[in-house]
């Protein structure tokens, strides 16, 4: 187990009757695994406790004892795995069991352990486990992914992740991955004036087959910076969407900072990329239909269970004459703001014309630069600011949106 470094501080839970599943066994684990933690449930939980016991913990892997009986274990692992998707349940089996090993697997397992196990057996399958799920391997410590994701269509947020990569490029970043991973209304080739070969579906589609050969055919290096496009094609993208772990997992080895653009907080895929996420830039605009899309889209965060101090809000066009003052902002989202960007039409749109990034000195720049910079300091967890409602006007605006404000 030495020579598999993955497993360095995974949380794995024994689950079931067997004795042999918190001695020999656990006493294996805790010995070849630096920094692991281990969490015992020696009994069968009924489907009632199992969405507490598999979220509260944060768990890497799950290790199940089937064998003592069967006809209980067999439909928990269908349940588990219907909660948890991308929980691994390893069956732990008294024996080289075919048929059982057969309907565990039917059941979801991912693989099998046969008792009494050795170091070597569990390297093959964590080694194997983590082919299928990249997520259990350490992100490269250099590497950063912030997915820069709308409230809603049209609110700038392609034009944000943009013009941020070639800012943190200027702030002195050398490797950097613009990707566009809006599988539908990708714009990032049509902003570039770009027509790839390639998009971020040939290179999800390899999977564990990536290389640094094929990787560099894949995307499109502008400035210093490498750009993954989305598909030209929507129909390809409708039927070949898949898990984009192993693509980010390999991108993190090969890059300083990814930066994703992401369509919307909601749906499946764009759930998966905020959980793939180290930070994610939420960004809405300053009027009423902004700010309910904020909010719907911070609760379909909270549905994918992204840790709120990873959501940073970005209000982009802001301007307190023409929309909504930052209180009111704040208190409605019940979440301090991360930056606002200033509205700079001629700016945005000679960029368009001239397929480049905004041009330097120019207000919206300035803002992105200095978003950059934010982006760049000390990453510490935002605070959740609940500012005091106020009476008046304030009351009135805060009642379309569900809050109620108190005098």
């Amino acid at each position: 187990m030495s020579g598999f470094p993955y497993a360095r501080g995974w949380k794995i839970l024994l689950l079931g009757p067997a004795p042999s599943l918190g001695g020999g066994l656990k006493s294996l684990l805790t010995q070849e695994i630096p920094a692991l933690q281990v969490f015992e449930v020696k009994s069968y939980p009924d489907a009632a406790a199992l969405p507490s016991l598999i979220s509260s913990q944060g768990l890497s892997i799950c290790l199940f004892d089937v064998s003592t009986k069967p006809e209980t274990a067999l439909p928990l692992i269908r349940e588990m795995q219907r909660l948890s998707p991308r929980l691994p349940i390893i069956a732990v089996l008294q024996d080289d069991e075919t048929d059982l090993i057969l309907s565990c697997l039917r059941q979801g397992a991912a693989d099998f352990i046969a008792l009494p196990a050795a170091a070597a057996q569990l390297d093959q399958v964590f080694t194997k486990v983590v082919q299928s799920y990249p997520e259990l391997a350490p992100a490269n410590a250099s590497a950063r992914v912030i997915s820069v994701i709308s409230a809603k269509g049209g609110c700038g947020a392609s034009t944000l992740a943009l013009n941020l990569a070639f800012q943190r490029k200027r702030l002195g970043v050398k490797r950097i991955l613009l990707a566009d991973l809006d599988p539908l209304t990708g714009t990032l080739a049509f902003q570039l004036r770009a027509k790839p070969a390639y998009s971020f579906l040939d290179a999800m589609n390899r999977g564990s087959q990536l290389d640094q050969d094929i990787w560099k055919g894949l995307v499109h290096t502008m400035d210093g910076i490498d750009i993954l496009f989305s598909p030209e094609a929507v129909s390809e993208a409708l039927y070949m969407l898949g898990d984009p772990a192993a693509m980010i997992q390999f991108a993190r080895g090969c890059y300083d900072i990814l930066i994703l653009d992401v369509a919307s907080a909601h749906g499946a895929w764009n759930g998966r990329l905020a959980q793939l996420s180290d930070e994610i830039l939420l960004v809405a605009t300053g009027d009423p239909l902004g700010l309910r899309s904020a909010q719907r889209s911070l609760a379909s965060l909270r549905n994918h269970q992204i840790p709120a101090a990873k959501t940073r809000i970005v209000v982009n066009r802001y301007s307190k004459t023409a929309g909504l003052g930052t209180d009111v902002l704040e208190t409605s989202l019940q979440k301090g703001l991360f930056m606002t960007l200033p509205s700079d039409p001629e700016s945005i749109q000679r960029s368009v014309i001239e397929a480049k990034p905004v041009v330097a000195g120019s207000a919206f720049a300035k803002g992105v630069l200095a978003l950059a910079d934010a982006l760049a300091g000390p990453k510490q967890a935002v605070p959740e600011k609940k500012p005091a409602p106020k009476s008046g006007a304030l009351s009135g605006l805060l009642a379309m949106f569900g809050k109620k404000a108190t005098s």
